[in-house]
């Protein structure tokens, strides 16, 4: 995924205002130089548009002669059902909001007067794109996984927290006789288990789900849906499934090896056909063995082995415990099978597996296998998972890029690895990481120019590329440096991870299936990287925004309160001089702008949350606040007996500027009370109300019905009341102005729908 804030984001704006149209699209591409902007006139035009030309976000109107915003979303929907969408209207009633966040829009905003409406539909715009465009980058991960697995020819299952089905792939529907893969989920893992197995297979399944742990590589009997006996070899490892937690079972048919094992142990004259090492003991003693069996422990002749004890083949400690455990179940059960530790000719030991069973006739037939590399894949994978959890904690993309190197190293063995990032500006991969082996045998690592390395097939068409050696390829950058086998995996549009040794012909299909993991849990933990980098660049923008707020206030304290004192003592000097009607305006204004100063002030500064609140008596600030208003022959009722939570200070502002605001509409008779509510508290008035022109905005600054109001003093009411976690609307009916304040006493609900 590239850097998101260095894409171009292309809006689509129509209104059936040309000129508004033109106004906003200036506007925005001036604020935003990431914005191009644009513009039409109608809805038709616009789909026309929108059939033909990619676009990131639609802003449109509300009211428009042919349709409405949302007749124009329900169309715009059956051409792309995730294209943001945000409604840019005149119209700011509550039923349009709940109209268009019913019908599906991105966003909502209000058009309003000044130039501020469009810094906030340019901010909305881009959160709206960015937001989306990660979205869509998690989506294609986690396809991109799906993909990978659907694509396995081996047999995959996922299975839940509860050890359900939750995915199956088309090989895994094969082994157990499904249709479908869709036909496996939802059942039950265990019953696909033999009966006799399920408790261990349970055990796996609470160790893989339950403690997050990789287990073992182990032998089990399933069962097919018509009922068929199956061996099978499972490698279980907890994943992450569509963001939740999920255990990945990987299984392997082994019945048919099973079937030769079973032949071979009842006809001694083919035993030297099989793969596995196989032996025919009497009691102690070997009777027959098979070429592999000879090998297995280092010795070239079978014939060594005739008349001798199994017990050389293993320390005395080894011994002990196969004759005093594992023996008796053979003589009770019949057969016996799991791992030992061998020993072989040259004193060396190496883990094996161990298949035993009795013949009609008392003999044991031994079934052996090497498992060095079992054992060193099923570490290779516990490796890997480490280095999974590391690069899920990873904060920084240089943490991820030497994470997944020394992973490459440690989890499959190339200690030769690197990591290279794309560089879009230089049009180069750059190095980001390498091991150390690397560095000491490559030298400085230098950028790839397109052309220079074969790294870019890799980058440009995102499918692996392995070479058995490099050599064979003159034009590879790493021809003649000492390496002969290299393997490069695309990280999307992050760049590539390459990993290699000094020997030709070095790697194995488990070795690239690993490498596979590898690079597609390092593109998912660079994803989750840069969608911090991008939320701590906001955090970081916001803090600059609180900065420049807090600039802003000390520039009206100041540079603009103090000329305006100046200003209103010269005026007064001059009215003394002489008399004229113009300095009684002069003051008026004068007077305007002071408030109008003072309110900005208090929007500005009264909005931040209150971190530490204190009791504070609610009928008590209400009288006090009173007192700080000129009252003239207004009253004041209150019945408030409660303490709230908060700022005393801004508290008894919030109650100064309801008490002004009824008093300047209602005049110097008007009663206002001050009850008790079930979730908070009202201020009341009798005065003349408010009208019906201005209900749905009278929160937002500026907005007035007195023709000497400032229109800030609700704006601040409401800054006030959400700094401390509460609401305020105004009551709908009713004579005079009623504002009701709740979640003052009763926490609201918490964001995720959980009981508190």
């Amino acid at each position: 995924m590239r850097d998101a804030e260095g894409e171009g984001i292309v809006v689509l704006h129509v209104d059936d205002d040309d000129a508004f149209a033109s106004l906003t699209a200036t506007y925005l591409e001036r604020i935003d130089a990431g914005l191009s902007v644009r513009s039409e006139t109608s809805v038709e035009t616009a789909l026309d548009r929108l059939a033909v030309e990619p676009v990131d976000c639609v802003v449109s109107d509300y009211e428009m002669p042919e349709a409405t915003g949302i007749d124009f979303l329900d169309r715009v929907r059956d051409l792309d059902a995730t294209l943001p969408f945000v409604l840019y209207t005149g119209r700011g009633s509550e039923e349009v909001a709940s109209e268009a966040i019913s019908a599906g829009v991105t966003d909502y905003v209000r058009k309003g007067g000044g130039t501020a409406q469009y810094e906030v539909l340019a901010n909305r715009v881009r959160n709206a794109v960015e937001r989306h465009r990660v979205e869509r980058s998690l989506s294609e991960s986690e396809r991109r996984h799906e993909r990978f697995v659907e694509a396995s020819p081996a047999s995959i299952v996922i299975l839940d927290s509860s050890g359900r089905i939750r995915y199956a792939n088309e090989s895994a529907a094969t082994l157990v006789g499904a249709d479908e893969a869709a036909d496996l989920v939802g059942r039950d893992a265990l019953s696909f288990v033999h009966p006799d197995d399920r408790a261990s297979s349970e055990q796996r399944i609470r160790r893989v789900l339950g403690r997050d742990e990789v287990a073992p590589r182990t032998e089990t009997r399933l069962l097919t849906l018509d009922g068929d006996l199956l061996h099978a070899t499972i490698a279980s490892a907890p994943v992450s499934f569509r963001g939740e937690p999920a255990g990945q079972v990987v299984l392997t048919d082994v019945t048919a090896q099973r079937e030769r094992e079973e032949a071979l142990r009842t006809r001694a004259a083919v035993m030297n056909t099989a793969l596995d090492g196989l032996a025919l003991l009497s009691g102690e003693t070997f009777v027959e063995v098979n070429r592999a069996h000879a090998r297995i422990y280092g010795y070239e002749r079978p014939e060594e082995f005739v008349g001798t004890s199994w017990k050389r083949l293993y320390g005395e400690r080894e011994a002990d415990r196969i004759e005093h455990e594992v023996l008796p179940t053979l003589e009770e059960e019949g057969w016996w099978r799991g791992e030992a530790t061998g020993r072989r000719r040259d004193g060396s030991e190496f883990p094996q597996s161990l298949s035993l069973s009795l013949t009609d006739e008392g003999e044991v037939v031994c079934a052996v296998r090497d498992v060095t590399d079992q054992h060193e894949r099923e570490r290779a994978l516990g490796a890997l998972h480490e280095a999974t959890r590391d690069l899920m904690r990873a904060e920084t993309r240089e943490e991820v890029a030497t994470t997944t190197a020394e992973a490459a190293s440690d989890a499959i063995g190339f200690s030769l690895s690197s990591v290279r990032w794309y560089d879009p500006e230089r049009e180069a991969l750059s190095p980001a990481a390498a091991t150390e082996a690397a560095r000491e045998l490559l030298g400085p690592f230098e950028p790839f120019e397109r052309g220079e390395s074969l790294s870019w097939e890799t980058f440009d068409t995102g499918d692996p590329t392995v070479f058995e050696d490099i050599d064979d390829h003159a034009a590879a950058s790493h021809a003649n440096t000492g390496l002969r086998t290299v393997m490069k995996f695309s990280l999307d549009d992050h760049g590539v991870l390459t990993m290699g040794s000094t020997s030709a012909d070095d790697v194995t299909d488990a070795d690239v299936f690993l490498a596979r993991v590898l690079a597609a849990n390092a593109e998912t933990a660079l994803d989750r990287a840069e969608r911090e980098r991008q939320l701590r660049e906001r955090e970081r923008e916001l803090t600059r925004q609180n900065e420049r707020l807090d600039e802003f206030a000390s520039l009206l304290a100041h540079d603009v309160r103090n000329p305006l004192n100046v200003a209103m003592g010269h005026l007064d000097l001059a009215g003394r001089e002489c008399e004229s009607t113009h300095t009684e305006r002069v003051a008026t204004a004068h007077d305007r702008i002071g408030a109008l100063v003072e309110d900005v002030l208090a929007l500005a500064r009264e909005g931040g949350r209150i971190e530490e609140p204190t009791p504070v008596d609610l009928g008590r600030s209400a009288r006090r606040a009173w007192e700080n208003v000129e009252t003239g022959g207004a009253t004041l009722e209150t019945t408030c007996s409660r303490a709230v939570f908060g700022a005393e200070c801004r508290l008894e502002r919030l109650f100064e500027n309801l008490f002004r605001n009824a008093i300047e509409h209602g005049g110097e008779r008007v009663t206002v009370r001050v009850d008790d509510l079930p979730g908070g508290f009202s201020v009341a008035d009798d005065g003349p109300g408010v009208p019906e022109e201005v209900r749905g905005e009278l929160f937002e600054p500026g907005v007035t019905a007195s023709p000497t109001g400032t229109g800030f003093g609700l704006a601040i009411v409401e800054e006030i009341a959400e700094a401390h976690g509460w609401s305020v609307t105004l009551a709908e009916g009713g004579s005079g102005a009623r504002f009701e304040f709740d979640g003052v006493f009763e926490p609201a609900p918490p964001r995720d729908g959980s009981e508190a």
